[in-house]
């Protein structure tokens, strides 16, 4: 697959690129399997994983350096240079 690479502006701590990106953990009842059936890779009780989507963040920023932190902890299991991606 190939990947399409997402500029994030006004990041924050990164829910919106969470998002595109996928992967990510959330409850159940946030999800209309009658509608995305193929949204979810994998169900546990009241939780289910969101598939992984084609996306992947390249660049980010924000103002704020403790957004920077926020979002820099959560990606960084995922991204090697997630601290480089992020910008103040």
């Amino acid at each position: 697959m190939n990947k399409k690479r997402v500029l994030s502006l006004f990041s924050g701590c990164g829910g919106m690129d969470i998002g595109f990106e996928g992967g990510f953990k959330c409850l159940r009842q946030s999800i209309n399997k009658d509608l995305h059936p193929n949204w979810i890779e994998n169900e546990n009780s009241n939780w289910v994983t969101v598939s992984k989507t084609g996306f992947e963040t390249v660049f980010a920023n924000d103002i704020r350096p403790d957004a920077k932190a926020a979002c820099v902890s959560y990606f960084s299991s995922i991204y090697k240079n997630d601290n480089v991606i992020y910008h103040v």
